[in-house]
């Protein structure tokens, strides 16, 4: 902790208070207004929901006293492993139609990171009053302990390798940036890396990237500052999450793609105990971590070089990042490729499932489809393709050989 990110802390506090002061009287009028709607509550203790394919295994997996639930399909079978991490506000069946497309040519694993779905949500035990104000609760997580929930995952299946997957959700990008972050700090475990709609974390250090506009985007990261985006997203039974994941501007742009069915599935989730507040609390130890419990392994996330093969997946509608977020990604990936998926949403791999599915099997197969190229970068290359475009020819890194993005092999598993 230094004085410096203390100051830090204290300035983004500041500028957090007007979206408090503005929620607070938005939350104040539609309770006065109507009062049986702000409180409307449905019990989903029991609800019960099918998987998205047959012969679907769920296990728990535990690390550090937290306990994992991950959905899978294939273990055992020698095949590759893909995994899947989901972001906010989601579970892991967020990943359903990526499931269905690679049954049978991968082991696959879609896990509930933790405080989501079936995953344990750690909270802080009884504290003394000045230890709570030093947000003990909130450090269960931070992403050094997500990350590691992640390899845990991993070694139980048996594999030291895998392609880790991210959704971006918004409050999805939580997947995403998971992902990167596993490259950085776990990269022997990452073979190949797939990120859909969140930008590298340096992006966030640049700003020519998060400026003011991008700042106004995520005013939602602010709100979560404060016990207010609890009442903001639990109020009339979860009525904003409905709204941000189904109608404009947020919301997915092809009808049907989130359907009720989906929606009362996320909706149980945070109805459990504590796991709508383990959802907010990636945001406070996000602020946190980069200012006033800021530490030199931090900054490592911002300035390491990933080597493993990636392929970046934006959305041109995304309400959430600016397609100038993904800019400059290369200079830190040394075999990138970017793709922008075509009159998508933030929700892209329930919104445009056709569209990504089809660039993570070219990218995995080491071929993709090109269409406005962008040359290569002097060490490394970086395809830039607009997908749903016609094109002729396929786009292969220089740097990736005549072997192409090379192969995914599994090793026994490493104590």
């Amino acid at each position: 902790m230094t004085i410096g990110g203390q100051v830090q802390y204290c300035g983004l506090m500041t500028l957090c208070t007007p979206v408090w002061v503005g929620m607070a009287a938005k939350l104040a009028g539609r309770m006065l207004a109507n009062p049986v709607r702000y409180f409307r509550k449905v019990d989903r203790s029991n609800l019960k929901f099918a998987d998205p394919i047959p012969d679907m295994k769920h296990i728990y997996v535990e690390n550090a006293g937290v306990r994992l639930h991950a959905a899978t399909h294939g273990l055992g079978s020698g095949k590759p492993l893909m995994l899947f991490l989901h972001g906010f506000p989601e579970t892991w069946a967020t990943w359903r139609h990526q499931l269905k497309e690679f049954a049978g040519q991968y082991e696959l694993v879609a896990m509930d990171l933790r405080g989501y779905g079936g995953s344990d949500a750690p909270k802080a035990a009884r504290l003394m009053p000045q230890q709570r104000e030093a947000g003990a609760g909130v450090r269960s997580y931070t992403v050094d302990k997500v990350c590691s929930d992640v390899a845990a995952v991993i070694a139980a299946t048996g594999n030291s390798k895998a392609i880790v997957v991210r959704l971006l959700l918004v409050g999805q990008d939580w997947g995403g940036g998971i992902a990167w972050l596993m490259s950085i700090y776990y990269p022997q475990l990452v073979a190949k890396l797939v990120v859909i709609t969140c930008p590298h974390p340096a992006a966030y250090k640049d700003p020519e990237r998060f400026d003011g506009e991008m700042v106004s985007r995520q005013w939602y990261t602010l709100l979560f500052q404060s016990r207010l985006g609890e009442a903001y997203l639990r109020h009339g039974d979860f009525r904003e999450i409905r709204r941000w994941m189904t109608q404009a501007p947020h919301g997915a742009l092809t009808p049907g793609a989130i359907t009720e069915k989906e929606l009362e599935r996320y909706k149980a989730a945070f109805s459990r105990p504590g796991s709508l507040t383990a959802a907010i609390n990636y945001y406070r130890a996000s602020f946190a971590s980069t200012t006033k419990w800021w530490t030199a392994e931090v900054d490592k996330a911002y300035y390491t070089f990933i080597s493993a093969p990636t392929l970046l997946l934006y959305a041109d509608k995304d309400s959430v990042f600016l397609p100038k977020m993904y800019s400059k990604t290369e200079e830190l990936v040394d075999h990138l490729t970017t793709v922008c998926l075509d009159n998508c949403s933030h929700w892209a791999n329930q919104d445009r499932p056709d569209l990504v599915n089809q660039n993570i099997a070219a990218f995995l197969a080491g071929k993709l489809e090109a269409g406005n190229h962008k040359g290569r970068r002097p060490k490394g290359s970086m395809v830039m393709v607009k997908a749903g475009v016609p094109a002729s020819g396929t786009a292969t890194p220089a740097a990736a050989g005549a072997g192409g993005w090379g192969s995914l092999a599994q090793v026994p598993k490493q104590d």
